[in-house]
C-alpha cells in the first residue's frame, strides 16, 4: 500500500539529522500548518520524519521558518 500526502507549512525549528545503528539517516522536523481563515483560523503542528538520502538533503537545505 502506498499513500501520498502533501502538506504545506513552515518549519518550527531547524531539522534534526540522526543516524540509526546501521547508519541509516533520519531527519526529524515539525511543520506549522494554518487552517481556516479570519476568526476561525487555527494552527496544526505536524511531526515529520524523512529517511535516507531524502532526510540528508532536506536537513542540508532547510532551516527554521522555511516554507
Amino acid at each position: 500500500m502506498y499513500s501520498k500526502v502533501i502538506i504545506m507549512g513552515r518549519l518550527t525549528r531547524d531539522p534534526e539529522l540522526l543516524f540509526t545503528n546501521n547508519q541509516t539517516a533520519l531527519c526529524k522536523f515539525t511543520l506549522a500548518v494554518d487552517t481556516g481563515w479570519g476568526d476561525k483560523k487555527d494552527t496544526a503542528f505536524v511531526d515529520v520524519v524523512l529517511w535516507g538520502k531524502n532526510g540528508e538533503a532536506f536537513e542540508k537545505f532547510h532551516s527554521k521558518g522555511d516554507r
